[in-house]
């Protein structure tokens, strides 16, 4: 069964293919792309002409000004957090509206448009809105036409959107110590993720864009910032860059990952001159050690069943890799 959810990279890659068939620019604006409506009381910093200038490049990268929905941080009222809230009511299905005024209503701006990074799904909502804007498409259709099918993943899907390839299920997803997996509150997660796969699929998709399909891996490691994400893990244009040196000095000698992971631990990362790694803990508190309520199966990873296990992340697993 797929196992993980997420994969902000999807998204990315879909943007770029529209930006080099001259649909989209990074430099656009939000202002040239999308609805006053769309715009008004977005939490940045500047107000609603500042979140009109937000470019497609700051949406990729995370340097909108805008802050995250999905972060456990708190809220500037004492509101549940949205994870909070999805543990709270697991029924409860969410469209983008309400997401986006969620994050109005209860959120702070995180700076404004350039000012800093802040990673933050608030920015692939917006990126889901623009692919709509100038597709006249559902930012699901857009990204299965121009990313799912052509590189012949057969067990991908966007779950609130889409129905399931033939035989497939989602499969148990936790936050924290609640159970969500096929819950309505799943719906949450649109263009901020919301995408169901496997590691072998998440593997084929990192190998294509290694072999330069249908963009270099490159591209989306384009306008780094540095130690975005903590000390030695880079953010490019949806991709990060892990550097174990940066993390540690004493992993300075171990290869440089390039790649990406979601909310619910799932990662895919390619390592120069082995393969590419992939999985997923489907559990949003795997940082934290949070796993004795993943019953029956401890955080088991999905490289366990098609891929590697979690030796995976070992460099004695990287370097004998299989390309099978």
């Amino acid at each position: 069964m797929p196992r993980t959810l997420g994969r902000l990279l999807f998204i990315a890659v879909a943007v770029h293919t529209l930006i080099d068939d001259g649909a989209l620019a990074l430099k656009l604006r939000l202002a040239d792309m999308l609805t006053p409506a769309d715009l008004r009381g977005l939490p940045v910093s500047g107000g609603d002409a500042a979140a009109g200038d937000i470019t497609v490049r700051q949406l990729l990268t995370h340097r909108s000004g805008l802050p995250d929905y999905f972060s456990e941080s708190p809220t500037n009222d004492g509101t549940p957090t949205v994870l909070q809230v999805l543990k709270d009511e697991p029924n409860r299905a969410w469209t983008r509206a309400e997401v986006l005024d969620y994050t109005r209503d209860h959120f702070d701006p995180a700076g404004a448009p350039g000012e800093r990074f802040l990673y933050s799904d608030v920015n692939y909502e917006l990126l889901g809105l623009v692919i709509e804007a100038v597709t006249d498409e559902r930012f699901a259709d857009v990204v299965r036409d121009r990313v799912i099918v052509p590189l012949g993943l057969t067990s991908t899907w966007y779950h609130h959107f889409h129905e399931p390839p033939s035989g497939l299920a989602l499969d148990d997803v936790w936050i924290d110590d609640v159970k969500v997996g096929g819950a309505p509150c799943l719906s949450v997660d649109g263009a901020g993720g919301g995408l169901a796969t496997t590691s072998g699929d998440l593997r084929t998709v990192v190998r294509a864009l290694v072999d330069g399909e249908p963009l270099a891996l490159a591209t989306l490691a384009a306008d780094t910032t540095r130690d975005a994400i903590i000390g030695g893990i880079d953010y490019g244009r949806g991709l990060w860059t892990v550097r174990p040196g940066g993390i540690f000095f004493a992993m300075g000698s171990l290869p440089e990952l390039q790649g990406a992971s979601g909310a619910t631990g799932s990662f895919a990362y390619y390592v120069a001159r082995h393969d590419v790694i992939t999985g997923t803990f489907n559990q949003t508190g795997y940082a934290s050690g949070i796993s004795n309520s993943c019953s029956p199966r401890p955080c088991l990873l999905s490289t366990a069943r098609s891929n590697q296990s979690l030796r995976g992340v070992l460099p004695r697993a990287v370097s004998s890799p299989s390309k099978s």
